[in-house]
């Protein structure tokens, strides 16, 4: 049982934010790099570069690139054009690839919220679109609190097209705030289109979550990596989106949550290794925030192991009549439950695989993962390559009548088909 969400609004955001770009008239690049004596050069030759990234970005066309040589950057900037902001490693996954010397880049402040090392527009200034960021490393500092490294905090108009992709973000960890990116959500917010963020690094988050965006259409997160962070993803009032393809590993409370006003939003083919680390009973690896969804929701493909629960409906969401649909998930090794629904309404979980070929318990008759009530879970994968579904029981021959002389022993037997293990209880009437 396979279904697919919200793949027509990310080829309807791709067509327009490719309009968007083909409206902006060719810029001449622009250079930096940290390593010039001064901030004199023209930034139009990589030899008369600019020292500052700010100073990149000011003279730039909007629509052009800036292109930032490796070296460590000490900047808090405010972003108000299009514009691509290209590190060394632009073209270099950090989760796959060798990478080349980094461009370093930290926050100059220290203080409370909000501290934005680049902060994509702000609130209150014209729209924006078209914006890239590609190849650096974001790290925070022990000694600044509450720094995000990439922000949107728009709240009142939308920032369209941007991309973020092939980034380490590292060691933030000093703050509730300490986010790699930050798109602001809200219930006044215009969803913002386009957002694509792939192939990126997230390590060491010790009190905020990695990454937390809202109010988005049409967008993705694919294929990043998470590891040793305090959350991991965190996405509220999406729709036509795409989580696909994460890896996330020792992730101290949930890996994927999803909240809010959501509809069309599918998460599939990530992989979830300890999660919850805390075990909280109403976290896990992925926790569905169902109440509020207006339209389908799957999760499917997964693989979710040694973690606390595998799937979970919180208890206070009332998930009836809820399209959501979690099958397809390898979902095994996880101490309290591969799927827990403490809410109201019942869960949809069939076809998944649960890590024994017999089902889930105790409310199923397996060895595998814990199943909770309000689930249904009928049938289920039997294999782990999921080729194999369980058939359901049916006795093809029943016991058959027999005449014995009071007192003597007498012997009955029954075929049944399905997965197995059987058990058998014998009842006269209605008494075992």
């Amino acid at each position: 049982m396979k279904r697919t969400t919200g793949k027509l609004g990310l080829a309807v955001a791709a067509a327009f934010c490719m309009g968007l770009a083909s409206l902006a008239p060719a810029a001449t690049p622009v250079y930096v790099d940290a390593a010039m004596a001064d901030d004199s050069g023209d930034g139009l030759t990589p030899a008369t570069a600019k020292k500052y990234i700010q100073s990149g970005i000011d003279i730039v066309d909007s629509g052009g690139t800036v292109n930032v040589a490796a070296g460590t950057y000490t900047e808090n900037i405010v972003l108000m054009k299009s514009v691509a902001l290209l590190g060394p490693n632009a073209n270099v996954n950090p989760n796959t690839m060798a990478r080349n010397p980094e461009a370093v880049w930290q926050s100059a402040n220290a203080g409370k919220w909000p501290l934005r090392i680049l902060s994509v527009n702000d609130d209150g200034k014209p729209a924006i679109s078209n914006v890239t960021v590609k190849g650096f490393k974001f790290v925070g500092q022990p000694d600044v609190a509450n720094t995000a490294a990439i922000v949107n905090y728009m709240q009142t108009v939308k920032t369209d097209c941007v991309t973020i992709e092939n980034n380490i973000f590292a060691d933030f960890s000093n703050g509730v705030k300490s986010m790699g990116i930050y798109k602001v959500s809200g219930t006044v917010l215009p969803r913002s289109s386009g957002w694509i963020i792939r192939n990126n690094r997230f390590v060491n988050f010790g009190t905020a979550s990695a990454m937390q965006v809202g109010s988005l259409t049409a967008g993705s997160v694919t294929n990043n990596v998470f590891v040793n962070t305090f959350g991991g993803i965190e996405l509220d009032r999406i729709d036509n989106f795409q989580c696909t393809g994460n890896i996330l590993t020792n992730i101290t409370r949930q890996a994927i949550n999803l909240a809010s006003l959501c509809w069309d939003v599918t998460i599939s083919d990530n992989s979830i290794i300890n999660a919850n680390t805390l075990h909280e009973i109403d976290r896990g690896g992925i926790r569905l925030y169902g109440s509020a969804y207006t339209g389908p929701v799957s999760v499917a493909h997964n693989i979710i192991t040694a973690t606390f629960n595998g799937i979970v409906i919180p208890s206070s969401e009332d998930i009836t009549g809820k399209q959501i649909y979690v099958n397809g998930n390898n979902l095994s090794g996880n101490s309290n439950a591969g799927v827990y629904n403490s809410g109201t309404g019942t869960l949809d979980a069939r076809s998944n695989y649960w890590g024994a070929a017999d089902g889930p318990g105790p409310v199923g008759r397996g060895s595998g993962d814990k199943v909770s009530i309000n689930v249904t879970y009928f049938p289920w994968y039997t294999d782990a390559a999921m080729t194999v579904l369980s058939a359901p029981l049916a006795i093809i021959t029943q016991p058959q009548s027999q005449t014995k002389a009071a007192g003597s022993a007498v012997s009955f037997t029954v075929a049944a088909s399905g997965t197995a293990p059987f058990s058998y209880q014998w009842q006269k009437g209605v008494v075992d």
